[in-house]
C-alpha cells in the first residue's frame, strides 16, 4: 500500500491536467519535475518546473527561494 502512494506521488499528473489548484495541506509550496512544462507554472501551491532540460530545445530551471519568501527563477 506504502508503494502505491508513493508511486502516485511521484508519477501521477492528475493534479497537473486537472489544473487542481487545492492546496497541499501542510507545506507551503511543493517543487515538482516529471511533468514536463513550457514555462514554469504555479497551480495552488504546487509549482512545476521541469521545462524539459533532457530534451533538445528543452531549458534547464532553477527556482532561488528566498528569506523573504520571493522566489526567483533561472534558466538555461
Amino acid at each position: 500500500m506504502r508503494a502505491h502512494f508513493a508511486s502516485k506521488a511521484i508519477w501521477s499528473r492528475k493534479r497537473y491536467q486537472q489544473l487542481d489548484a487545492s492546496l497541499v495541506r501542510g507545506v507551503e509550496a511543493v517543487f515538482v519535475g516529471h511533468t514536463r512544462v513550457d514555462q514554469v507554472k504555479t497551480i495552488g501551491n504546487v509549482c512545476y518546473l521541469d521545462t524539459g532540460a533532457c530534451f533538445e530545445g528543452g531549458r534547464l530551471t532553477m527556482i532561488e527561494l528566498m528569506p523573504n519568501g520571493a522566489r526567483h527563477v533561472y534558466q538555461v
